[in-house]
């Protein structure tokens, strides 16, 4: 049996391995009893490169692997579901999710129509006792879009713009005398 060591022959309700040296009287059915010696640790990149799985002995630590990387965003960190008692709903989900001071910690994402909650895997302090997956959780990089008045005065203040989105014109029009504002360009010359 993989990830098992054969402790021995039991019969029902003992805690001691079956005698073989002791005379049968009766009909008796012997179950094998097994010890788990090592759990697969995989790694669900979500997106980002591979990982190799890793055997790790039982109620061991995981040894982390080097950071996955993805295109356009950030590693956030190994995540390991954390078993809950019934089903969470989407107001509970919520409350996580706009907490600052819980959503650092737990991760919350929605699977098939359920509700998952995962927690940080510390190295440090979260034995394995079976088989497990650590996720990686990602954030988008965000990018810094600057306004320069080139000159004029009354520059926007900059926006955090999401990989992939588009920034938004700015209501406010900077000023200088004796010019007419056409845009804001790339170039500061145009």
């Amino acid at each position: 049996k993989k990830n098992f060591a054969f402790v021995g022959w039991f019969a029902p309700e003992s805690d001691e391995p079956f005698d073989f040296d002791a005379p049968i009287s009766d009909d008796v059915d012997l179950t094998a009893h097994w010890a788990i010696t090592s759990c697969v640790v995989a790694f669900d990149c979500h997106g980002g490169s591979a990982v190799q799985e890793q055997t790790v002995p039982y109620g061991d630590y995981v040894e982390l692997p080097d950071e996955p990387t993805r295109p356009d965003h950030t590693f956030d960190g190994w995540y390991m579901d954390l078993n809950l008692d019934g089903e969470m709903t989407d107001e509970e989900a919520a409350d996580i999710q706009g907490n600052p001071e819980l959503s650092p910690w737990f991760w919350v994402t929605k699977e098939n129509g359920t509700w998952i909650v995962r927690v940080e895997y510390d190295p440090d302090s979260d034995q394995i006792f079976e088989d497990t997956t650590l996720h990686a959780r990602w954030d988008v990089v965000n990018h810094a879009v600057s306004f320069n008045a080139n000159g004029g005065d009354g520059a926007p203040s900059s926006q955090q713009v999401t990989h992939g989105d588009k920034a938004q014109e700015p209501d406010v029009r900077p000023t200088c005398t004796g010019h007419h504002f056409t845009g804001w360009y790339r170039n500061k010359d145009c």
